[in-house]
């Protein structure tokens, strides 16, 4: 970073403008990968509605607030430990083959409040740089200048560290769809689907397929 000259008003105008940008687009890159993270979360339907579904849902994430936001991925894609597991979709024909997606990393109950606790923090310190920030500093003055850059030097540090923990857990998210992939590809998948025979040996009748040969 250039010196500023200590009477360089414009320079150091500049400055803070600078600050606040780079805290800004580092803010949106948080959003995105919050509707990321929650776009793929949750997904249920047949295989003829499964990708209208998944258009339907990035639809509706994508006009969400940071704090939208914030409350549903503390309270669908984390959960604390001991939760309840979400119920499976119901009001299809037996003959319907649903699918049901639902991603979500369990976390200990300190570590859940943590993350709730640092979320809502970037929250609010996102509603302070984009509707508050210039009432608290005067930037016409120098001095002024200088207390909002170091502001905005600490709220850019926060910003990363809370940039890199959601990027942490959107990884964990994306081993898990890795293994759901792998699992759907598997013989043993395939033979539970198709068959009903589940890797234990036993057999769910409904997708056996002799009852639905008897069936057609």
């Amino acid at each position: 970073m250039s010196v500023i000259d200590p009477n360089d008003i414009v320079g150091a105008q500049h400055e803070v403008q600078r600050l606040i940008g780079r805290c800004i687009l580092r803010l949106q890159q948080c959003e995105q990968l919050m509707k990321s993270m929650l776009a793929f979360q949750k997904l249920s339907g047949t295989p003829e509605t499964l990708p209208k579904s998944l258009n339907n849902r990035r639809t509706e994430i994508s006009g969400s607030t940071m704090g939208a936001l914030v409350g549903r991925l503390t309270t669908e894609c984390m959960l604390k430990e001991g939760g309840e597991v979400p119920d499976v979709p119901s009001g299809l024909d037996h003959d319907s083959s649903l699918f049901g997606l639902h991603m979500a990393i369990n976390l200990p109950g300190e570590s859940h409040a943590a993350l709730q606790t640092d979320l809502r923090a970037l929250v609010n310190l996102r509603n302070t740089l984009v509707h508050h920030f210039f009432e608290q500093y005067d930037i016409r003055t120098i001095d002024e200048c200088v207390k909002a850059q170091d502001a905005l030097r600490h709220a850019c540090t926060e910003i990363d560290r809370q940039f890199e923990q959601l990027r942490t857990l959107a990884a964990g998210m994306a081993q898990g769809m890795t293994a759901f992939a792998e699992l759907v590809q598997s013989p043993e998948f395939h033979d539970f689907l198709v068959n009903g025979i589940a890797p234990d040996g036993q057999i769910h009748w409904p997708f056996a397929g002799i009852v639905s040969a008897l069936r057609q």
